[in-house]
């Protein structure tokens, strides 16, 4: 991937409100107290860059991490830190493309207070790895991918240290979801029926199952949301509807009351939806954000204070912005 790493810095920050109450809503409503936090220019813009963020998480000392796919060594990318309290943004770690790998696409925060995700090329096998990175900056490489195989979605960890996440191969002729101990060891617990059936990620709900969705499959083709027991046993909680709207590639959220939250592609725009572990469906509404319309391309994240975070791509000539809904 081209392009010249030029440092992010604050474009816009808006006024904080009332924490959002979740309701039921027709699609298109708009979802009040949506805001933008950071801005990020347009791809190409001269001005600063950064035009690749992905998702943000809160680490353990209270500062927002995320990647940025360019930037840092031969443009390999970036591990960023923004300040929770003035918002500044810092480099934590630049990837080297031949020792490391290069392009992170995921990044998440375990138990024990380091940060992992995925790389999706270069590095020693050329084809990228899991890693676990510390808040200062070491890497270490988990697990390495190889050329039928790399990672397409954050992963997630169990209470015992486990993590999972979704893997497309080449080998099994489809998406598979995977799991890797703490020790290193790598293994394959369910294989969707073909490739590119899934792209989003995987979350643990508070029943120790996994969830997710797919962009398309089901019943109506549309996309489904489905359970993964521990004994690997695949359930169809709910499949999307024409009306409804697609659940797109972004994984689901756990909201506060324990059911998943994500965004989906609408006749309309883009509307959020909350499906209970017991696969009850709901349209909550869309969120406008100052009167941006989003293309939601991340999973949500819950901060503590009650919000839904994300990145969105806005309609010209806003460039992706970090919002909360």
């Amino acid at each position: 991937m081209n392009g010249t790493w030029r440092y992010a810095f604050m474009c816009a920050l808006t006024t904080l409100a009332l924490m959002f109450a979740a309701g039921h809503a027709d699609a298109g409503t708009p979802l009040k107290n949506s805001r933008i936090l950071y801005s990020f220019c347009p791809s190409g813009d001269p001005c600063h860059g950064g035009s690749y963020p992905t998702d943000l998480v809160r680490g353990p000392d209270g500062a927002y991490y995320g990647v940025a796919l360019e930037g840092g060594i031969r443009d390999a990318g970036v591990v960023f830190r923004s300040d929770p309290v003035t918002l500044a943004v810092s480099v934590v770690h630049r990837f080297n493309p031949l020792s490391e790998g290069s392009h992170p696409l995921w990044l998440t925060v375990g138990s024990d207070g380091n940060l992992y995700g995925t790389l999706t090329s270069d590095g020693p096998t050329g084809f990228g790895n899991i890693f676990r990175l510390t808040l200062s900056g070491e890497f270490t490489e988990l697990h390495p991918f190889d050329q039928y195989d790399w990672a397409n979605s954050a992963m997630v960890e169990d209470g015992e240290g486990n993590w999972f996440g979704l893997l497309h191969t080449d080998t099994l002729d489809g998406d598979v979801i995977y799991k890797i101990t703490p020790d290193g060891i790598f293994s394959i617990l369910h294989t969707f029926e073909s490739v590119g059936g899934v792209a989003a990620g995987v979350v643990l709900a508070s029943d120790n199952n996994l969830y997710g969705v797919t962009p398309y499959k089901g019943k109506y083709n549309n996309g489904m949301a489905y359970r993964l027991t521990g004994d690997g046993d695949f359930i169809d909680l709910h499949d999307f509807t024409d009306v409804e709207g697609e659940p797109g590639s972004a994984a689901p959220a756990i909201g506060p009351d324990g059911a998943l939250y994500g965004m989906m592609v609408t006749k309309l725009g883009y509307s959020m939806y909350r499906i209970g572990l017991d696969g009850q469906f709901m349209v909550l509404g869309s969120p406008t954000g100052d009167g941006i319309q989003f293309a939601i391309k991340e999973p949500l994240t819950l901060m503590p204070d009650g919000f839904f975070y994300g990145v969105g791509e806005g309609i010209y000539p806003h460039g992706n912005s970090i919002f909360r809904v």
